[in-house]
């Protein structure tokens, strides 16, 4: 596995979510981009001011209709720095934690690209952290506590997401996301 940006990660979660779409496993797509007409407190003249974002997918898993939100990032450093996230775009994270109040299933899809260092390596690996305000690491994260995210914590609070193929005949590696809806 190679490294990728987070752009690149998720065209590869949305790609994977399509895939699982035509075998009906779930239906999944970005959230829509919000906005609001504000007139200019100086000018007065209205314009479009942009509402912070939401997660980057939601969705549906069949069969159940349970909903299905997504978070996903990618990070080239030692840990990913989650207390800032959620300071730049504080919806995104409040907002699955307040929909896994209701039953939604939230994750936060980590991909943490491999690192060469001068006495160790790292390998690529690819977390799905549960996102859910009964949760001790998530009740860390809202009181201050937790300020970053680094493999071994993501190993301890999530489940490893391997990268295959989708079908036998396909040639493109993505994250596995049949791992988030399998057995919840």
């Amino acid at each position: 596995m190679q490294s990728v940006t987070g752009k690149e990660f998720e065209a590869l979660v949305l790609f994977r979510a399509q895939r699982m779409e035509e075998q009906k496993l779930l239906t999944m797509g970005r959230y829509g981009v919000q906005a609001v007409m504000i007139a200019d407190p100086v000018t007065r003249v209205p314009a479009w001011q942009v509402i912070p974002s939401l997660p980057d997918f939601e969705g549906v898993i069949y069969g159940t209709g349970r909903q299905l939100i997504i978070e996903a990032k990618s990070c080239s450093q030692a840990s990913y720095p989650i207390h800032q996230a959620g300071k730049k775009h504080p919806k995104q994270f409040d907002h699955m934690l307040r929909r896994a109040e209701f039953g939604a299933l939230c994750y936060l899809l980590l991909h943490f690209n491999p690192r060469v260092l001068k006495t160790k390596s790292d390998a690529a690996a690819t977390y799905a952290i549960r996102v859910h305000p009964d949760m001790h690491f998530w009740r860390e994260y809202e009181a201050a506590e937790r300020i970053s995210l680094d493999r071994d914590d993501a190993a301890l609070n999530g489940d490893v997401v391997p990268w295959n193929t989708y079908s036998e005949r396909a040639t493109k590696l993505t994250p596995d996301l049949s791992t988030l809806i399998h057995n919840k």
